[in-house]
């Protein structure tokens, strides 16, 4: 894949996101019994949590990319949930320490992806120039 392809990933991310979360809080103005904005948060966080962990263990063994859409999506689902949860959803439910290490979590999974996408690729960029 190009490096193009990664920020084309990361754009088309952050627009889904973005869309997703402007569909739910639509929702959640209209009054309807529809759960909302949490609703929303809490089934994508219990679905982008585990599914983040298993495609981390898969990128480890080299069985995915590092540039792929779902490694790209779900690095940024992680890091956008993990901060809703922490700064706006954390009103929404006790405040216990349990929640929010689990909104911890999912920010250092989300940030452990988005390094090795971007950052790491830098750097292994660099040291190839240097050993040149």
């Amino acid at each position: 894949m190009s490096k193009f392809a990664k920020w084309w990933n990361l754009v088309l991310s952050a627009a889904i996101l973005a869309a997703l979360s402007t569909y739910f809080a639509r929702i959640a103005n209209q009054g309807s019994d529809v759960p909302g904005l949490f609703g929303f948060f809490f089934v994508s966080w219990a679905i982008c949590l585990p599914a983040s962990m298993l495609i981390v263990l898969l990128r480890l063994f080299g069985v995915i990319g590092r540039a792929g859409f779902v490694y790209v999506f779900l690095g940024l689902s992680c890091f956008y949930l993990g901060n809703y949860g922490l700064f706006w959803g954390i009103g929404d439910i006790k405040r216990d320490a349990l929640w929010v290490a689990l909104y911890w979590v999912t920010i250092i999974v989300g940030i452990i992806i988005l390094v090795d996408i971007f950052i790491l690729e830098i750097l292994r960029i660099s040291s190839k120039k240097a050993h040149k």
